[in-house]
């Protein structure tokens, strides 16, 4: 095989590769471009923007001490407006690892902070979310969360049990 064959597959491949691995970065950029969307919009409370975050079908599920409990999506994005309006807080992602994508989906791990309005302790948890693509964007498909730290200081508000989700 002549040298310039073998320079010429070399470079195929590589080229090959590089172009994959471009590709890979681009998917994981809009993977963190939508993670730090979801948090901003929240923190500003820009609920137009929130809600377009989430599937139709979407289903959230939270740790409610240490019961899983299902919250339809309706319930949980006015939920989340009526207490942002309420005590204005700011959350942000402190770290995100992107822990599997294949296809239409990828599978998001957040660590977050919040910083509530009424004061005290920042509080700390995560959301796991299963996300899709849809057109050129991604959407929640099922997120669930909880509350890492600050005990006592609870991210949702308590309610009689008769109207807990």
């Amino acid at each position: 095989m002549s040298a310039r064959l073998i320079l010429l597959c070399l470079a195929l491949l590589f080229g090959a590769a590089s172009s994959s691995h471009a590709q890979e970065n681009g998917e994981n950029a809009s993977l963190h471009r939508f993670v730090e969307q979801y948090f901003t919009s929240w923190s500003t409370v820009d609920f137009a923007t929130y809600r377009a975050c989430f599937h139709p079908s979407a289903t959230v599920h939270f740790d409610n001490e240490g019961a899983w409990r299902q919250w339809p999506l309706p319930e949980f994005l006015a939920a989340q407006e009526t207490m942002q309006k309420s005590s204005r807080s700011r959350e942000w992602a402190r770290f995100t690892k992107i822990r599997a994508r294949q296809g239409p989906l990828a599978f998001v791990e957040v660590f977050w902070e919040l910083e509530r309005g009424s004061g005290g302790a920042n509080i700390t948890g995560y959301d796991w979310f299963t996300l899709i693509r849809k057109n050129d964007s991604w959407q929640i498909l099922s997120l669930a969360f909880w509350q890492e730290e600050a005990p006592g200081a609870l991210l949702m508000p308590k309610r009689p049990a008769s109207t807990q989700p």
